[in-house]
């Protein structure tokens, strides 16, 4: 809810869409509040009275008696002492009490200035009035008016009050006009004093969560500060830069930001100015709000405050003369580190063009010759690094030729690097895709469902739109545990050197792998995305050695892309988060946590990589699919034809992915789970295409079955242990290679769903009963079993064949 100097108050959905406009003040809203129960608007306005409304936006009550505009309001609902009240402060220097129907009970005349603030406040048997005042004070009130307790503070006047609203805190906390937020008990004593804001303080709330309990203070210094209620410490700042853009940073240098953000924002040391691209390496927390109020988990990695940095080394000089790039370093107070060797400032030629970590030194750039477009300018560009190697200086650009194009008359400068113009045709192009997909682990309990499945069936689906496209041009590697060869360690690797020895700068890479994956170590600035092979047992997945030989770490798959001359590479990454040992190394996971989301935008940012994440919360989430596919790779195929049909045919990446983006969330809603894909990077560039002829196997959904309870009649209980025998049944049908159901061993589920229930009694090994069949909560039919308790799976079978059949038939 809003108000505003149009006289309006307005009624908003938490994304921004307005509901409902308040019309009838005759001057600004300056105050509004919510009834406890949700049901009724309270506003308070220039014009002196305040205003009751329902949810429908009609007025059904005012307040009028005050001879000053109305400065705040609150609204109650305890039958202990009599029902709804209704609360105002104003500029006449009163607070005053109405009952529901704007009847006024009391007024409250013991401020000597405007009353900025009120809120009611209860005990256990008791409640009371808190005003606060730009007479420096706050009182605590009786509901009969009287004065209890006089709070002061420092010498500034009170504008803004809330409670704290835990049961038995007994805490409410004061914003002033000089930026003080203040903590009191209700017994007068002052618990915290925060200094942080530099002008007025207008609003203070109070927020308890599993992190902790916290104070949110904002001011008009543009800024909303959080504060712990325990030291009275400034753990975050929170800066709205417009309406979409904003970023978070703490008093250590932590911040994160929307992309956006990043963009405008820089930091400064002296006269130094560093954009916080440079800082991300250390700095950048993703989800930094949510871990600091515990609800992410994680918590926060410790770093180094940032202050006095030491600065990278300035490139002083830099050029390039017959394929030889010179460069001459100036040494600052953070030393020489490693210097990087960039194309188009995100595609990492070498980690180190530097290792002696001199001033001056030389590269050869025709090292780099297969990486360059010869009859086109190629934008390269330095970063230098400080010593301790995390603080990396701006890009120092340079436009380069190779010499022996410019010998052969190549020598057009006009053409400018970011239009390059590709000497290969389009029938040169290339389309490279290793795509992988692990389901089963020598740690059987690692194994998935899905990952194969998703694998085949996404290559089989850019097979067939690539070569609509780029013509027998299409190289698709598949690596899954459904065929020879296995997707280990090292088939993977020289399935990437195969394609590294083969494509040109202008040709597409596409890496594809499911299964699972971790960060590790978790919570700090050099942790690393794996990708956990088929080898991988599940046991020491906190041991480097492991990791190192049984998966793949983010650095070593930089790597091997670094060898592919492709220019345009995309990294679909759908690994869940879940396995015993996963969830005890990342506990909680939600989609991409902070760990993966620092690690996979330091991918992006060294390999050029377009990168869509699409990690599943848990096993859970990532098996329980009516598409007998991953979420990420299901809504991957089924927005193919959508994205070709929008762009003439064309599958645009860009598009796709962020088709991709929205689509499964509101999958995952369906089934009761949470999966938020990220897109790191973007760019658009076709990857296929669709004509009117081209029919691409979109999965089908399928039924889902949920468990089955079946009962012994005579014993209330299963004694015979059916319900499982028929839930394992179940399972085996929808883990076929392509199952007509999906079995999900759960009791209850959102959405459309099937179970079999049924009742059995037993005259010594004989069994008889029925079982019936629900489609959620109504009753389809019922069939009738038979058979000798020692012959369990038959009984077993004849039950589900009979369901199958009445499902067929209808």
């Amino acid at each position: 809810m809003t108000g505003s100097k149009d006289s309006t108050a307005k009624l908003w959905t938490a994304s921004g869409k307005e509901l409902l406009s308040f019309k009838g003040h005759l001057g600004s809203v300056n105050t509004v509040a919510f009834s406890p129960d949700g049901k009724f608007i309270l506003t308070g306005s220039q014009d002196k009275t305040a205003k009751l409304w329902d949810r429908s936006g009609k007025a059904i009550g005012e307040c009028r008696g005050h001879t000053g505009e109305i400065t705040s309001v609150d609204l109650s609902s305890d039958n202990r002492v009599g029902g709804d009240y209704i609360l105002t402060g104003s500029r006449d220097k009163t607070a005053k009490l109405w009952d529901i129907t704007g009847t006024e009970m009391k007024t409250f005349g013991g401020h000597s200035d405007v009353v900025t603030s009120v809120t009611f406040w209860s005990d256990t048997t008791e409640k009371y009035i808190l005003t606060g005042s730009r007479d420096n004070t706050a009182k605590l009130w009786d509901i009969a008016g009287n004065e209890i307790r006089r709070f002061k503070g420092n010498e500034s006047r009170v504008t803004a009050i809330a409670i704290s609203p835990p049961g038995g805190d007994n805490f409410f906390v004061t914003g002033c006009f000089d930026g003080i937020v203040e903590l009191w008990d209700i017994t007068g004593k002052k618990m915290q004093t925060c200094r942080g804001h530099s002008r007025i303080v207008n609003a203070v709330a109070f927020l308890s969560s599993s992190g902790g309990s916290f104070i949110f203070s904002g001011s008009e210094d543009n800024t909303t500060k959080v504060w712990s209620t325990t030291s009275g410490k400034e753990l975050a700042t929170l800066i709205a830069i417009d309406s979409s853009d904003w970023a978070v940073t703490t008093p250590s240098g932590l911040f994160d930001a929307s992309p956006d953000a990043m963009k405008l924002m820089y930091y400064t040391a002296g006269l130094e100015v560093i954009d916080l691209q440079q800082l991300k390496e250390r700095y950048y927390e993703p989800d930094l709000l949510a871990k600091l109020l515990g609800i992410a988990g994680g918590g926060l990695r410790p770093v180094q405050e940032l202050n006095n940095l030491a600065l990278f080394p300035n490139i002083a000089k830099a050029g390039i003369k017959d394929d030889r790039l010179r460069v001459q370093l100036e040494e600052r107070n953070g030393g020489i580190g490693k210097v990087l060797l960039l194309l188009n400032d995100n595609i990492e030629l070498d980690t180190n063009v530097n290792p002696n970590f001199k001033t001056e030194f030389e590269i050869d750039l025709k090292r780099f010759a297969g990486y360059f477009f010869p009859d086109s300018l190629n934008r390269l560009s330095l970063r230098a690094y400080n010593r301790e190697g995390w603080l990396k200086g701006p890009a120092h650009f340079l436009d380069y030729r190779p010499a022996d194009a410019q010998d052969k008359g190549m020598n057009d400068l006009s053409t400018p690097p970011s239009r390059i113009k590709i000497s290969q045709e389009l029938d040169q192009l290339h389309l490279y895709a290793v795509i992988v997909g692990t389901s089963n682990y020598r740690g059987s309990q690692l194994n998935l469902k899905y990952p194969d499945k998703d694998a085949v069936a996404f290559a089989e689906a850019l097979r067939l739109t690539g070569t609509l496209l780029f013509g027998k041009n299409v190289d698709i590697k598949l690596l899954t545990t459904n065929a020879e060869p296995w997707p280990r360690k090292a088939e993977i690797a020289r399935a990437l050197q195969e394609v590294a020895a083969q494509a040109k700068p202008a040709d597409i890479l596409l890496v594809y792998l499911s299964g699972h994956g971790i960060t590790y170590p978790p919570a700090s600035e050099k942790g690393q995305f794996y990708y956990l092979t088929t080898d991988i047992l599940g046991d020491k997945l906190d041991d480097p050695a492991t990791l190192q030989a049984q998966a793949i770490g983010q650095d070593t798959l930089q790597e091997w892309i670094r060898q592919v001359k492709a220019r345009k590479r995309i990294l679909i990454l759908d690994a869940c988060n879940s396995g015993r040992v996963v969830e005890a190394l990342e506990p909680g996971a939600k989609s991409l946590n902070s760990d993966q989301r620092r690690a996979l935008e330091r991918m992006k940012d060294r390999s050029g990589m377009f990168v869509l994440a699409g990690s599943a919360a848990d096993k859970a989430s990532y098996e329980a699919s009516r598409y007998g596919h991953g979420l990420l790779t299901y809504s991957l195929i089924n927005n193919m034809p959508l994205v070709a049909a929008a762009n003439k045919h064309f599958i645009e990446v860009d598009k796709l992915f962020s088709n991709v983006r929205e689509e499964v969330p509101r999958l995952a809603r369906g089934i009761g789970k949470v999966q938020d894909p990220e897109l790191i990077g973007a760019e658009g560039y076709a990857i296929g295409l669709i004509n009117d002829t081209t029919r691409i196997a979109i999965p089908e959904e399928k039924p889902v079955f949920v468990k089955t309870v079946f009962m012994n009649s005579q014993k209330n209980k299963d004694v015979l242990y059916l319900s499982a025998a028929v839930n394992d049944y179940l399972d085996q049908r929808a883990c076929e290679y392509n199952p007509d159901i999906a079995y999900w061993a759960v009791d209850k589920v959102p959405g459309d769903h099937y179970y079999i229930g049924g009742q059995y009694q037993q005259n010594g090994k004989a069994v008889n009963g029925k079982a019936t069949l629900y489609r959620v909560e109504k009753e389809l039919a019922t069939f009738p079993f038979s058979g000798d308790e020692n012959v369990l799976g038959r009984m077993v079978e004849d039950i589900v064949v009979d369901v199958f059949e009445y499902l067929n038939k209808h």
